[in-house]
């Protein structure tokens, strides 16, 4: 198809909106009950590192649009399908240690006490317990589905006031 300036503008600013509104979406989804950490009983995706840098971003002027998350957030977080994001070592026998240095950085980030024995008893615990997958990729998209009549909507009044001034110039 073969757009003027007007229109690919027009539509340019309807696909920004709804890519900057995908990631609200997605940010306000781990601030409510799926950011709970079950074993703490606090929210600890509301101001994590996946919430922060959620990505709404229109690719192209004709709807493509991409939510990025960090990659290792999504794996970790969503689990890919799986119950377990982390399986204990229980369950995976060559479970690795968790990497202390990432703890430590994390424990940093939320106010814990970054000292050797700290982190080490925080690698232990995800050693033997595991981490729970909190899914939140698939509630994303159903929310998302939930919007598509408004922003098709918002699609089809753009286009269609491009026809208006077309013909009423």
């Amino acid at each position: 198809m073969n757009y003027d300036e007007n229109t690919r503008r027009r539509l340019k600013e309807v696909f920004d909106r709804i890519a900057e509104e995908c990631k609200i979406i997605m940010q306000t989804l781990l601030e409510g009950e799926i950011g709970i950490n079950e074993k703490v009983g606090i929210n600890t995706l509301a101001d994590s590192r996946t919430h922060n840098e959620i990505q709404g971003i229109n690719v192209d002027d004709f709807g493509i649009i991409n939510l990025l998350v960090n990659e290792y957030a999504v794996l970790y977080v969503d689990g890919n399908g799986y119950e377990w994001a982390r399986r204990p070592v229980s369950v995976k026998k060559d479970q690795r240690f968790p990497p202390p240095n990432v703890i430590a950085e994390w424990c940093g980030r939320v106010g814990i006490p970054t000292d050797n024995e700290t982190v080490y008893k925080i690698c232990r615990a995800i050693w033997l317990d595991g981490i729970k997958a909190r899914p939140f990729i698939e509630p994303t998209f159903e929310e998302i589905d939930k919007m598509f009549d408004e922003w098709a909507d918002d699609i089809f009044n753009s286009l269609v006031g491009e026809l208006d001034d077309y013909f009423n110039d």
